[in-house]
């Protein structure tokens, strides 16, 4: 994209030149010269992104209120408490958003959340049909570099069939060369996908 924007003011500025200079005898040869360099101008065109897919994701059952409920809890790592005095209440129609400067301990009560981290003290109760997807900022560190995003998810999902892990892996737009790289070989957003199903 810079690389377009450098080539259009480059294009603009000799268009400027040629258009003040063409007719002037003193600029003339300048301007055709100018003129010459902006035919030679190759134009620069973004690379077709792949066509989006569409991933859906089935309706969740809806779960008697509250889906979970936390009450002078307490929490943290090893022995040491990140959060304390924790009083939380989610019901099934509500939507939330953890909001915070980096260390406030977002990613502590979303792990928490998840079965991640135990409770130090306090209780917690869950709907009993609950289940929490968690996707971490370091989620690609639990990944094994030497396997393959087939092998990742056949540990997975060792249930579905070899063509169902294709078709999942597809879906998610790693083909079939691309699944069987290690996992040190793809790109960020790559590493990202297989860690999502």
């Amino acid at each position: 994209l810079s690389e377009i924007k450098k080539q259009d003011k480059t294009r603009e500025h000799l268009q400027s030149f040629v258009d003040r200079f063409r007719y002037k005898a003193k600029k003339a040869k300048q301007a055709q010269s100018r003129l010459k360099a902006l035919s030679r101008l190759k134009t620069i065109t973004l690379p077709k992104e792949k066509a989006l897919r569409k991933i859906s994701f089935p309706s969740p059952e809806e779960l008697p209120s509250p889906l979970i409920s936390i009450e002078d809890g307490s929490t943290g790592y090893e022995n040491k408490t990140i959060l304390s005095k924790l009083n939380l209440r989610i019901d099934h129609d509500e939507k939330i958003a953890l909001l915070g400067k980096n260390g406030e301990g977002k990613s502590t009560l979303s792990k928490l959340l998840a079965e991640k981290i135990p409770l130090f003290s306090g209780s917690i109760v869950k709907s009993p049909k609950l289940r929490i997807g968690y996707f971490s900022q370091h989620q690609t560190d639990e990944l094994r570099k030497d396997e393959t995003p087939f092998d990742h998810l056949s540990r997975a999902r060792p249930t579905k069939s070899i063509a169902e892990r294709k078709t999942i892996l597809g879906t998610y737009g790693i083909g079939a060369e691309q699944s069987e790289l290690s996992v040190s070989n793809l790109s960020g957003g790559q590493i990202k996908v297989n860690l999502v199903d």
